[in-house]
């Protein structure tokens, strides 16, 4: 495909290229599962004064991307002020927000750091970072607004040296190039370290800022989550109507210890914060105002309290979101939300579905809960309509531990029908309960019980032609059907 942002496809050196994910079987034939994209691209921002800049990358994607849904890529930057900033190559992180946005919502988030000094208006700053938000305009052009900031070493009499911290901001809007001021916000929840232009002029897309923030979640995180921000801060009545910060932060990986049973790693750890418009005149710091912010991250599961290893078999494709707020200095937490798609595929049994974590988990309940569609495999028999409910208990995790709340990994399900090859029988309203042994799922303890279609063996002379009419009616109440286990 086309490069994204309007952008050259042509300057691009990777590929676009699909990868799809199905799942074959006897009933359904072939069924998409996932799509991944990955498409190149090339941001290109320029002003009249001779500002440029450039990122050139690869975007991976699941498709489809709705709308306010964000897609990950790696990019290469290079940046041109003129008499003040050259970078080549600069290795930084990009974010896509896919679908409609409004006009003050940036399309990229772009950032990067290097500990290799970097020449920053005559003066040496490292480590040096760099983080912009790219804008698209009516006429499908792409404008840049950011901060470039660093540390620079100056001597200080004797062997001393002072640290002197330098940032500058930048938009290919207007070509402006200023010395950013630093402004520090402090608080029992949301604290931050950012760097604006010290600019006054008032835009409906306001200043751009960036810089170090830290968020404290309560008791769902064992202590605060540092990372980096970048966001806007908007003036006059666009700070009324909108609020008067919005602020986007990419946080250092996580986890989250579920006493003796498991253990979630968060990666990809971002938070999108907003202060609401209501006062934000008035206030002008963090601690003056309200907050609604979303907490977001790409979770991996590691099961605790056997000798099989942590991991869960098979392919789990989770994230975790959380909602809170910040009124009056105090937040409120929402419950932790942690879930996505499950896919197992054994030997024996394929398992394909969606599963949800409960955190924290209550004793005598489930950590994982999901629906699945279950197929066997490499046996005689064919089964039509699959499911079952996949569970693991939050306290028992062990072999043997039993299906149900509180119990081990196990699969209590049923299907329509059940197919036995070479024979003419069927087996309908089936119901089966299988638990696992270990986390690998390659071995497993169970139960099937249903009901024979005696229809079929009287069809294959198996059974006399009268059977069904005669004995039916007293050993299957009339339906032609009698109870097998």
């Amino acid at each position: 495909g086309g490069a994204a942002g309007g952008g050259d496809a042509d300057a691009v050196a990777v590929v676009s290229k699909s990868f799809v994910d199905v799942r074959m079987s006897e009933v359904n034939g072939f069924e998409l599962i996932k799509t991944t994209v990955v498409i190149p691209f090339n941001i290109n921002s320029e002003s009249s004064g001779g500002m440029k800049f450039s990122a050139v990358g690869a975007l991976e994607m699941t498709y489809p991307c709705g709308t306010g849904e964000r897609a990950h890529a790696s990019a290469e930057l290079a940046a041109t002020v003129p008499d003040a900033l050259d970078v080549k190559a600069l290795v930084v992180s990009a974010t896509y927000t896919c679908g409609d946005i409004t006009a003050d919502q940036p399309r990229w988030a772009v950032s990067g750091e290097t500990s290799v000094g970097v020449v920053v208006a005559g003066v040496t700053l490292s480590p040096f970072t760099f983080a912009a938000m790219a804008y698209e305009t009516a006429t499908g052009d792409t404008q840049l607004a950011g901060v470039v900031s660093g540390t620079a070493q100056a001597a200080a009499g004797g062997a001393g040296h002072l640290t002197v911290a330098s940032s500058f901001a930048f938009d290919t809007r207007d070509g402006s190039w200023k010395a950013a001021v630093n402004v520090g916000f402090d608080s029992s929840n949301l604290n931050a370290t950012l760097a604006m232009s010290s600019g006054t002029e008032c835009t409906e897309t306001g200043t751009t800022l960036s810089g170090d923030i830290s968020i404290n979640f309560g008791e769902t995180f064992a202590s605060n989550i540092n990372g980096r921000a970048s966001g806007i801060k908007r003036c006059g009545e666009h700070a009324k109507a909108l609020g008067l910060y919005k602020l986007d932060a990419a946080l250092a990986d996580s986890k989250i210890i579920l006493g003796d049973t498991a253990v979630i790693k968060l990666t990809r750890v971002e938070a999108s914060l907003a202060s609401n418009a209501a006062g934000a005149a008035a206030a002008t710091g963090f601690s003056d105002l309200d907050w609604k912010a979303t907490f977001n991250a790409v979770v991996a599961l590691q099961l605790l309290g056997t000798d099989d290893g942590d991991a869960l078999a098979g392919s789990v494709d989770l994230t975790a979101t959380l909602d809170f707020t910040i009124v009056d200095g105090a937040p409120v937490f929402g419950s932790l939300a942690v879930g996505g798609a499950f896919s197992y595929k054994g030997d024996v049994l394929e398992v394909d579905g969606t599963v949800a974590l409960a955190v924290p988990c209550q004793a005598g309940g489930n950590m994982i809960d999901g629906r699945v569609a279950v197929e066997f495999k490499g046996s005689a028999m064919t089964v039509i309509g699959g499911y079952a409910d996949l569970k693991y208990g939050c306290s028992g995790n062990g072999a043997g531990a039993g299906a149900g709340a509180g119990g081990g990994l196990s699969l209590v399900g049923g299907a329509q029908e059940i197919a036995v090859s070479g024979l003419p029988v069927s087996l309908v309203d089936v119901a089966f309960t299988i638990a696992f042994h270990d986390h690998s799922m390659a071995t497993f303890a169970g139960s099937v019980s249903a009901t024979v279609d005696l229809a079929r063996l009287v069809s294959s002379g198996q059974l006399p032609a009268d059977f069904n009419g005669k004995q039916g009616a007293a050993q299957a109440g009339g339906g032609g059907r009698t109870p097998f286990v």
